[in-house]
C-alpha cells in the first residue's frame, strides 16, 4: 500500500480507537493555509512635495559659516525649508524672517540637543564618552550641553525636554555616531516618532560594521516591535567653505540628504504646518531620488520615479527588515500578498543615490 495513504489511514483510525480527536489535516504534511492579503492602514496620493534639510549647523555652534550664509546656500538650491539646529542654541521664530520667500522658502526655528554619557566599559572606540543628540524642529527653547548616565536617561531627558514645547517636534539623529545609541537603548525609549536613517555626516556609519546593526536595520527592528518610527535623511551640514586640507577629514557638505513633505499633507508652506506634517511621517527621505508621486491603496504602493536613469530598482521591505519584492523601473509598485505586517520602499540609483518612502502599517 501507498507509504502516504497508510500514514493518513493510521492516524485517522487509531485516535478514533482510543477515544481521541482525530489529527488534524496539516499534521499529515499538507501545507498550512497561505495568509490572506490585508489591506493598508492609511490610503493617499501624493504628488507634489517640498524639500528641506532638518540638520544644519552655523557659526552658531561647530559650523563655518554665518547663519544668513547658511539660510542663502539652500534657498538659493530650491529648497522650500531650513531648520537651524545648531548645537545648543534655538533660534526664534522671528529672527529670519526677512530672508523667507512667501509661499517659496521657510526658515523653521531648532537646536540640537546634545547630551553625553560615559563610554561603557570596553568602549572600542577609547573616547572618554558617548554622544545622544536630539533635534527639536519648532521649539525655540535653548538647551545647554550635559552629561547624564546611563544613556537611557540622557535620550528621555532630551526627548522630554523637546516635547514639553508645544508643537515642537523631536528627531533621534544619528544612532551610529560614535555608536552612541544601541538597539537596546531605542526599544527601552517609547517617546520619539522620528529617527535619521541617512544621516550624511561623514563620521557616521550608516552602514553598521560586523559588530553594530546599520540604521535601517535598527529602524527596521522598531517597527517589527511595532512601533511607528519615522525615517529621516539630513546632511547634518557643517563645512559649507572648510576643506579637506583644513579639516584632516571629509567636511561635512549641504545637499546630501534631505526630506520632501507632501505638500497636500502640510496644506502650505508654514513652518507649523510642515512640523505638524513631519511629526505625522508625511514625507519621504532622499539622498538624490526624486518621486513624482506616491500613492498608497487599499492594497497597493505604488512610485512613479522622476527622471528614472536606468538601472533603477526598488526594494519593497516588510516586517523583520524581509525583502518582499525587487522592481525596476520609474513605476515600481507591490501588491499586497499577505503576512507583511507593514510595507516600505526603497529606491537605489546605480550612482548610490537612494529614496526610502515611511513604513506602511498592513491590518490583517
Amino acid at each position: 500500500m501507498n507509504r502516504l495513504l497508510t500514514a493518513a489511514l493510521f492516524a485517522l483510525i487509531l485516535p478514533l480507537a482510543l477515544g481521541l480527536p482525530a489529527i488534524p489535516a496539516l499534521a499529515l504534511g499538507k501545507k498550512p493555509p497561505k495568509a490572506e492579503p490585508g489591506r493598508f492602514a492609511t490610503t493617499l496620493s501624493w504628488d507634489a512635495f517640498y524639500k528641506g534639510n532638518t540638520h544644519t549647523h552655523t557659526l552658531r555652534s561647530d559650523g563655518d559659516s554665518l547663519p544668513e550664509t547658511v539660510i542663502r546656500w539652500y534657498r538659493d538650491r530650491n529648497y522650500q525649508f531650513l531648520v537651524m539646529t545648531d548645537h545648543d542654541r534655538a533660534s526664534t521664530w522671528e529672527e529670519f524672517q526677512s530672508l523667507e520667500i512667501p509661499g517659496g522658502f521657510v526658515v523653521v526655528p531648532g537646536e540640537e540637543i546634545s547630551y553625553a554619557y560615559d563610554r561603557p566599559p570596553n568602549d572600542p572606540t577609547g573616547r572618554p564618552k558617548r554622544s545622544v543628540h536630539v533635534s527639536q524642529l519648532c521649539g525655540v527653547e535653548s538647551h545647554p550641553a550635559k552629561k547624564i548616565n546611563p544613556a537611557k536617561l540622557a535620550l528621555e531627558r532630551a526627548l522630554g525636554v523637546v516635547l514639553g514645547q508645544p508643537g515642537a517636534v523631536a528627531i533621534v539623529n544619528h544612532p551610529n555616531y560614535e555608536w552612541g545609541l544601541s538597539l537596546e537603548t531605542l526599544r527601552a525609549v517609547p517617546a520619539f516618532r522620528s529617527m535619521e536613517i541617512a544621516n550624511q555626516h561623514a563620521f557616521v556609519a550608516n552602514p553598521g560594521d560586523a559588530n553594530h546593526p546599520s540604521t535601517e536595520s535598527l529602524w527596521d527592528s522598531l517597527l517589527s516591535d511595532g512601533r511607528d518610527v519615522y525615517g529621516v535623511a539630513s546632511d547634518d551640514m557643517h563645512d559649507l567653505v572648510r576643506t579637506e586640507a583644513q579639516l584632516g577629514y571629509k567636511p561635512r557638505r549641504g545637499g546630501l540628504g534631505w526630506i520632501q513633505v507632501a505638500a497636500a499633507a502640510a496644506g502650505s508652506l508654514d513652518a507649523r504646518a510642515l512640523c505638524a506634517a513631519i511629526d505625522r511621517g508625511d514625507y519621504y527621505s532622499s539622498t538624490g531620488v526624486e518621486l513624482a508621486r506616491m500613492t498608497v491603496s487599499e492594497q497597493m504602493l505604488k512610485l512613479e520615479l522622476k527622471a528614472a536613469p536606468a538601472g533603477a530598482t526598488t526594494e519593497f521591505i516588510g516586517s523583520g527588515g524581509r525583502l518582499l519584492a525587487r522592481a525596476p523601473g520609474a513605476s515600481p509598485e507591490y501588491r499586497l500578498a499577505g503576512g507583511e505586517g507593514y510595507v516600505r520602499a526603497r529606491v537605489r540609483y546605480p550612482d548610490g543615490k537612494q529614496a526610502w518612502t515611511q513604513a506602511f502599517r498592513v491590518l490583517q
